[in-house]
């Protein structure tokens, strides 16, 4: 059986003018060369794609380029600064300096303490040794001031040697190669600033668009809201004369599937006029009272397109086991706003979880939209206008 050692002389490195840059394959844009350099905690990270830098040569060539530029303006940790970090372990709050503590137990039944303040010693080459300094013999505080001596004279003598420094990517780059690098990437930013203006504009047209059709939609409601219904103009409302001087009015309403139908007579009320308001009076209180037209007819069934059964409730990239895919939950439509929908993960609920939250949403929306106060009905709406306006006398013509 091999030893770990053996192992480990097998394994390929890249090699120190090559380091951190890593050959890749990406699903759809195809090879690519990534950096990933590490400085002081920051990562830098950035992909060269041979389709756009025209080949592999001079993408893995300013892939290099870059991590040098990189590597001169953010310089290795030294060594002495990454000893002198104190860890979250260090109990005495002096990097590399820790008090050990001992005993032992003789056959006797004898014990005797050993304690003694201890100094790591790192050394240029990235070895460690180490010293210590018994309390017994050079007593507690002489014992650790010698432990911090030893310590400070170590560190002195690492001068500018720098952290792990078998790990570093070596630069080859020259001054032309960073030339390039600049001038390349300032195309590709520049192009990229240009696509993201493009897309800007683009997201501008179509709100601005979409704002146009809302707004061309509420100016062809008000006109709707304009015209008369029906003959008489008042909604709700229809005038029958069985004679030039006799005649009588009718109030014709419909709310949660009951009819609501009253007549009223012009020689019963004392005239035309008096038969009239107490028409409009008793239209008012009904409709008020059993909130005619909340809701349009058609949101109790399902359209006849519907695939899932349920009113208002949809799939979207639904696989035939199940499986994938979204139930989508979508609100009432008003006149003037934006749909709204809700979405739920069939890969994160599961089907039947999915689609019963999915029922769940659009029984929420139907809520919500029940309690609004304006109906979405065109008569009603012409109504709840009138109404809102104080003018309980006159129609809409």
């Amino acid at each position: 059986m091999e030893k770990s050692s053996q192992r480990k002389q097998k394994r390929t490195r890249h090699k120190s003018t090559e380091r951190g840059v890593y050959l890749l394959i990406h699903a759809t844009l195809g090879r690519y060369f990534s950096v990933h350099v590490t400085r002081n905690g920051t990562c830098f990270q950035k992909s060269f794609f041979e389709s756009l830098y025209g080949g592999a040569e001079n993408a893995k060539k300013l892939a290099i380029t870059w991590r040098d530029q990189i590597i001169a303006e953010n310089p290795p940790i030294k060594l002495a600064e990454f000893c002198a970090i104190v860890r979250s372990t260090n109990k005495t709050g002096i990097a590399g300096v820790s008090r050990l503590s001992r005993q032992h137990v003789a056959r006797n039944g004898k014990i005797t303490h050993h304690d003694r303040w201890k100094a790591i010693l790192p050394g240029v080459d990235g070895k460690q040794g180490s010293k210590t300094f018994s309390v017994t013999r050079f007593g507690e505080e002489k014992a650790k001031e010698m432990a911090i001596q030893s310590r400070q004279e170590a560190l002195a003598k690492l001068a500018d040697a720098v952290f792990r420094p078998q790990e570093q990517p070596e630069p080859v780059s020259t001054i032309v190669d960073l030339d390039e690098i600049r001038a390349k990437l300032g195309e590709r930013a520049a192009h990229r600033e240009r696509l993201l203006k493009m897309r800007a504009e683009r997201n501008h047209a179509r709100a601005s668009a979409a704002i146009a059709r809302r707004e061309l939609k509420l100016k062809e409601d008000e006109k709707r809201l304009a015209r008369p219904t029906n003959k008489s103009g008042l909604p709700y409302i229809s005038r029958t004369d069985k004679s030039q001087t006799v005649g009588y009015w009718r109030v014709s309403m419909d709310a949660n599937g009951i009819k609501y139908r009253k007549t009223f007579s012009d020689s019963t009320h004392g005239g035309k006029d008096a038969a009239l308001k107490a028409a409009i009076a008793w239209r008012d209180l009904t409709f008020i009272r059993y909130k005619c037209d909340t809701l349009p007819s058609h949101l109790a069934d399902p359209r006849p397109n519907n695939t899932s059964g349920a009113t208002g409730v949809y799939f979207i990239d639904l696989n035939d086991d199940r499986t994938h895919g979204h139930c989508v939950a979508r609100a009432p439509m008003e006149i003037g706003k934006p749909s709204k929908t809700k979405r739920f993960s069939i890969g994160k609920y599961g089907f039947a979880k999915a689609f019963e939250k999915a029922v769940q949403a659009r029984a929420e929306f139907e809520a919500a939209a029940a309690n609004k106060s304006a109906p979405t009905h065109l008569v009603a709406r012409k109504l709840l206008k009138q109404l809102k306006a104080g003018r309980h006398d006159e129609g809409y013509i």
